[in-house]
């Protein structure tokens, strides 16, 4: 008799979404069997919000509500403030999140609301507060730079009080970011918080993909998967531990230039690292420009971790780009395309790990 299958026995795939048009709509193709398995941790960017006047708060309100509703129905998914909390409590006393979670029941949206220890005590007044008026559940997310901190127990112990909840109710999320050799084992971690602490749910998120990729020449590489490969390695040690990462993208999130100089490059998750197809500038004087996107989509169809047009709808477009004499796509839906195929290879690779 085989191993109960990862998702059978109550593991989730934590991927993080930055809620920008490619992340959201590579999330939005994901098939509803897979979304089960699934609780993306979205992130709102601080641009969506920098210039908003109060006038408009409900606009957007209403307009991002609707995206997560069209993208991930009526699944859980985190819901993370973080970018953007202290900008708007100090420019709208945090209306945005008032209201965002107040028309939650009415769309039949289940967000659990992302906690953390940074915040300060006034905002995490706010957050009781709703906690306490709707019943949301929450989560904790701990960044690699509180793990060591002398006084993390006494300021999870806080937060919960201030919240109104108890650890038993609470979900803790490690956020390693990015992936270092030889950082805290996820015990250690758990012991320096408190060793008789009991969650609900237990995830460790961890980032390997880089900043950007000019560490790369032109050409075909393969990326180490580190943080996938930590996460086995501590899954052994830890009971019912959730796999996060940040897709392929950096864990540091930074706003892009204006007029990023980006390269015609693709990002393809295999099991145990990433091919990177690494391109020119697309604004290289006298370069291939866009070109260079199906002629990288063509060589990776040609590659053995390629895994065939019906696997995603990101394998799908790569395969259709492939050919393509007169489409060449750009950073945006390559980006999609990418992520689209890492989320649904990691829930076909997580649900592998069960097998008989």
């Amino acid at each position: 008799m085989g191993k109960v299958n990862y998702f059978e026995n109550g593991g989730r795939y934590v991927p993080v979404i930055r809620w920008k048009r490619a992340e959201r709509l590579a999330l939005q193709a994901i098939p509803n069997d897979l979304k089960s398995s699934i609780h993306p941790l979205i992130e709102f960017i601080p641009e969506d919000f920098l210039k908003i006047e109060k006038g408009e708060i409900l606009k957007k309100v209403l307009e991002k509500r609707g995206e997560i509703s069209k993208s991930w129905g009526h699944n859980t998914f985190f819901l993370d403030f973080s970018h953007i909390t202290e900008l708007l409590f100090n420019k709208h006393s945090l209306q945005i999140e008032d209201i965002f979670i107040e028309g939650m029941a009415s769309t039949k949206l289940t967000p659990i609301l992302v906690i953390h220890p940074g915040y300060s005590s006034r905002t995490l007044s706010v957050y009781a507060q709703l906690v306490k008026e709707l019943r949301i559940p929450c989560a904790i997310r701990i960044p690699k730079s509180w793990f060591s901190i002398p006084t993390l127990k006494d300021t999870l112990e806080k937060i919960l009080a201030t919240l109104g909840i108890e650890s038993e109710k609470t979900r803790l999320i490690l956020d390693y970011q990015i992936w270092e050799a030889n950082q805290l084992s996820v015990e250690i971690v758990l012991n320096n918080i408190s060793q008789n602490s009991k969650w609900l749910d237990l995830t460790a998120l961890c980032g390997a993909f880089p900043k950007d990729l000019t560490q790369f020449s032109v050409g075909q590489h393969e990326l180490n998967r580190s943080d996938f490969h930590f996460w086995r390695d501590q899954n052994r040690d830890v009971k019912k531990l959730n796999f996060g990462d940040y897709t392929t993208q950096h864990a540091v999130y930074n706003p892009p230039p204006a007029r990023a100089n980006f390269s015609a490059s693709i990002r393809y998750a295999s099991h145990n690292y990433w091919v990177i197809m690494r391109g020119e500038s697309v604004f290289k004087d006298d370069g291939p420009g866009f070109d260079q996107w199906p002629a990288n989509a063509q060589l990776l169809c040609e590659r053995n971790e390629y895994c065939g047009s019906v696997f995603s709808a990101g394998d799908k477009y790569i395969g259709e780009m492939s050919t393509s004499m007169d489409k060449t796509g750009n950073a945006g839906t390559w980006l999609q395309a990418g992520i689209n195929h890492h989320i649904t290879f990691v829930v076909q690779q997580l649900a592998s790990l069960g097998a008989p």
